[in-house]
């Protein structure tokens, strides 16, 4: 499992093309456990507002949000 951010639109659209993070998880987490975690976040080249979203990823499995999971986005400007 890995914790990854990928970025949106302001309408919620993945951008296929933008950079997505990884971090591994350091060891498994119990339902309703917590973790701290540093994850390196590349920003879109192109200047504009975007969603960063941050969730769980099973690679090549699913994202967890696919599942229900509640995802962490928060709104950014990227300037020149």
């Amino acid at each position: 499992m890995n914790i990854a951010n990928r970025w949106l639109d302001i309408g919620g659209t993945v951008l296929v093309n933008a950079s997505e993070g990884r971090a591994a998880m350091a060891s498994d987490l119990q339902p309703g456990g917590e973790v701290e975690s540093p994850l390196l976040v590349t920003a879109p080249g192109t200047p504009g507002d975007y969603l960063m979203e941050v969730d769980m990823v099973h690679e090549g499995v699913t994202w967890f949000y696919e599942r229900g999971a509640k995802t962490l986005r928060l709104r950014v400007r990227v300037e020149p």
